[in-house]
């Protein structure tokens, strides 16, 4: 007896292949455990990128989507300014001064 199988689409297809889909999907997985270990916990970008499991050049293309979770660190002793990434948007807005 032959077992009925669901077709493939498009949605399947962008799921699987289609970083414009997996790159934010997994930034929000990450976003999300983070949030579990703490409502306050955050990574610098760098972190998040290898927690997220995405590559470091794929993130400035989803920065603006994810603009809430992200603080600007000020340039200190000598080092460039880091994003910093919180587990949650309002915490992130608190220290924005938003």
């Amino acid at each position: 007896m032959a077992t009925a199988t669901k077709a493939k689409n498009v949605s399947d297809w962008k799921n699987l292949h289609d970083t414009s889909v997996i790159v934010p999907r997994k930034l929000r997985a990450a976003l999300d455990a983070m949030k579990k270990e703490g409502r306050e916990n955050w990574e610098y970008e760098g972190d998040l990128v290898k927690r997220a499991g995405v590559a470091q050049n794929q993130i400035p293309a989803f920065r603006e989507l994810f603009k809430d979770h992200i603080v600007v660190t000020p340039s200190t002793s000598g080092k460039s300014p880091r994003n910093v990434w919180f587990a949650d948007a309002k915490v992130a807005a608190s220290i924005r001064g938003e």
